[in-house]
């Protein structure tokens, strides 16, 4: 039996791992493994498409280890089918011991027509629970 881990828990390993690479000079060339299984694990496993036209990104700027901040927008839709603007999303997620994780979930931008945040919250928790081998989640073959 392959061994799992969850997404959110893989996430906050790796961008830890990420952070004390840059804390020391000498870990150059396993800064750039850790910077490229981040990139690897938001392109391939958080949500993209369905309105999420242009895939959830990780602020790296913002996150810190025991906090993982990420961006989004979604490409609304109007009663008629068309497209009919963008609202920008940012989800905090911190640790949580009885559940794993919180997640909150805000908005910006001039127009508050189309409030998506339930949706967001709940297909981000849904996303960053699944459980993934090692090789899933790092692309490993």
């Amino acid at each position: 039996m392959a061994y799992t881990q969850k997404l959110y828990s893989a996430i906050s390993a790796a961008f830890g791992a990420l952070e004390n690479c840059r804390a020391k000079e000498n870990q150059s060339s396993w800064e750039s493994r850790w910077e490229d299984r981040l990139e690897y694990m938001c392109e391939e496993h958080l949500p993209h498409g369905s309105g999420i036209n242009c895939g959830v990104k990780m602020d790296m700027d913002k996150s810190r280890p025991n906090r993982l901040v990420f961006t989004l927008g979604f490409h609304n839709m109007d009663e008629f089918g068309g497209y009919d603007g963008w609202t920008h999303y940012t989800a905090i997620m911190t640790p949580c011991l009885q559940f794993g994780f919180n997640l909150r979930v805000t908005m910006s931008g001039k127009t508050r027509k189309y409030d998506n945040r339930d949706y967001i919250r709940e297909l981000l928790d849904y996303t960053l629970s699944r459980e993934f081998t090692q090789a899933e989640l790092y692309g490993d073959n």
